[in-house]
């Protein structure tokens, strides 16, 4: 009988080797041990991941119109309609507002509601944008293409429902670009389209819509009559400055008394300016005083661009026209001398008012003093060219020129004339202009032809340093020492 064949198993391997038929070898016999402690090591148990939950989108719209009517604002409201329950009804979307402007033109990116959206998009608080078309959107295509391209940087998508883009695709871009430039045409179309219709209404002599005038109220679409409580206002502004009253104070005198402006504001000195150079007090109505250059751009005054369509006789004047020239030939005259915003009581007028020129922008010397509100006395008596005085922006350079002591000046001008003192009236009667230059240097031109120059420097206090001053100057420093030391003391009591 042959002998019995066993198919040797994993399982047999890793029993004893007394149950091996024949044995094994005891390296074999280790290694498969080893082998059965590492296959077992190696299993472990992998737990199944609970499904991450859904991000909802953050979405919010945005809706405008630019014409304030009762059809209009119905629209709007059916707008922020529509997108309430258009965002709310879908459960992968949650709201994040709507954002709407009323009656604001969309040539300009200068819109309230539009500005809200955008600071809320920087705060990294919503993903999506939805707005009606392109044209709600934006009509000006450089503003579109910025603001969308500033919105994709962070991510934001906009979609515009009307053309169905969306800005975050590839060829969406594209279409805003060249969608935008027709919503573009089409408000440079309407804006030709307005203005046409505006001027043809001037040249029959209606007005521009009926625009608030103090003084007046519109009666009709062309007829203007007299509001007697503001035209009183009026008198007595015109009055108080052909008076001698500054512009500058009649304005303080209306606000201390909380006489509202035109619309309801306080009073500047530019206010009372327009005011009593504005030829509808006379009677006269001027059209087109102001016109629009472009699409977008604020309206510039206009100074022969276009021409300016004049009504003689259109209304009851307030002041009659004789009285206007005077106040115009008084705010020229001031205005020369370098007094436009001065109040009289701080006009300080001496021989040299008017006649001291700036070499270097042509504008007039004014005089300005400071005085301490403790003791009463100047502290500083200079005269300055009046473009430093009456600096009107930060981006405009300073002029160069130099400040003039008023010692120094009435030194310079005794020594030209030959005098041993001052004397104001010889100095009127012979001298016509001084010339100030950067370099100190004063040119004096007298009335007969003849011009000499002056040099001055500047040294600070050194002249006002006398034995008086001085003295003055001591006490007052051994006066706060002792006040110091007994504070010191005080202090070191109490504690």
């Amino acid at each position: 009988m042959p002998p019995t064949r066993r198919c040797l198993k994993d399982t047999d391997l890793w029993q004893a080797p007394s149950s091996i038929p024949g044995g094994l070898d005891i390296s074999l016999q280790r290694r498969l041990h080893n082998d059965k402690e590492n296959h077992m090591k190696s299993i472990e148990l992998i737990q199944r991941k609970a499904p991450e939950p859904i991000r909802r989108k953050r979405v919010a719209a945005y809706c405008r119109i630019s014409m304030e009517t009762e059809r209009m604002n119905h629209s709007l409201s059916a707008q922020v309609s529509h997108y309430n329950k258009l965002i709310q009804s879908n459960p992968l979307w949650q709201f994040a507002g709507v954002y709407t402007d009323d009656g604001v033109s969309g040539t300009s990116t200068n819109r309230p509601g539009l500005q809200a959206l955008l600071d809320k998009c920087d705060r990294d608080e919503i993903d999506i944008i939805l707005t009606k078309s392109i044209s709600r959107f934006a009509r000006n295509t450089l503003d579109l293409l910025s603001v969308v391209r500033s919105l994709r940087e962070k991510n934001i998508e906009v979609r515009f429902e009307k053309e169905n883009i969306n800005s975050l695709t590839t060829d969406g871009e594209l279409m805003l670009t060249l969608l935008a430039s027709f919503a573009q045409e089409e408000s440079r179309s309407i804006s030709e389209n307005v203005k046409w219709g505006t001027v043809k209404r001037f040249r029959q002599g209606i007005p521009n819509g009926r625009y608030r005038i103090y003084g007046y109220r519109w009666k009709s679409k062309t007829e203007l009559e007299i509001n007697e409580a503001e035209a009183g206002q009026i008198r007595e502004i015109v009055s108080d400055y052909l008076s001698g009253i500054s512009m500058t104070e009649i304005a303080k005198r209306l606000n201390k008394r909380n006489i509202p402006s035109s619309y309801g504001k306080r009073w500047h000195d530019s206010t009372i300016r327009q005011m009593l150079t504005n030829t509808v007090y006379t009677g006269v109505l001027v059209m087109q005083k102001a016109y629009s250059p472009g699409v977008g751009l604020h309206s510039a005054r206009n100074t022969g661009a276009l021409p300016m369509y004049v009504i003689e006789e259109h209304h009851e004047p307030i002041i009659d026209k004789t009285t206007f020239e005077r106040i115009r030939d008084m705010i020229r005259t001031r205005s020369e001398l370098g007094f436009r915003v001065i109040s009289n009581i701080r006009q300080y007028l001496t021989c040299f008012s008017g006649v001291i020129k700036c070499g270097c922008c042509g504008r007039t010397f004014v005089h300005t003093r400071k005085v301490s509100r403790a003791t009463g006395k100047i502290k500083d008596d200079v005269w300055i060219c009046s473009s430093k005085k009456h600096a009107r922006s930060k981006d405009t350079p300073p002029c160069p020129s130099c400040r003039i002591p008023s010692y120094k000046l009435r030194g310079m001008a005794a020594e030209v004339l030959g005098l041993n003192e001052m004397d104001d009236d010889v100095f009127t009667e012979k001298i016509e202009r001084i010339t100030v230059f950067g370099d100190r240097n004063l040119e004096f031109t007298f009335r007969d032809g003849r011009k000499e120059t002056r040099h001055f420097e500047l040294t600070g206090h050194k002249d006002c340093w006398t034995e008086e001053y001085r003295k003055e100057h001591g006490e007052k420093l051994r006066q706060y020492h002792i006040r110091q030391r007994e504070a010191r003391k005080n202090a070191e009591q109490d504690s």
